[in-house]
């Protein structure tokens, strides 16, 4: 079985928010990670090219 996404985007982004991220993740394999989302905004992906896109053209 393949490995959630969310852990794995959180565990490679905590590092450059230099702690926990501060956002509620969930992604298109229904994996979910981060703050909670009670909290914390929700930051939502919907598919790999969402992912791609927020990466390689953020504005």
């Amino acid at each position: 079985m393949p490995t959630p996404v969310a852990p794995r985007l959180h565990d490679l982004l905590a590092p450059w928010a230099g702690g926990p991220l501060p956002v509620h993740l969930t992604a298109w394999d229904g994996s979910a990670a981060g703050a909670d989302p009670a909290q914390a905004p929700t930051v939502r992906l919907t598919s790999p090219q969402a992912l791609r896109r927020l990466l390689w053209s953020p504005g």
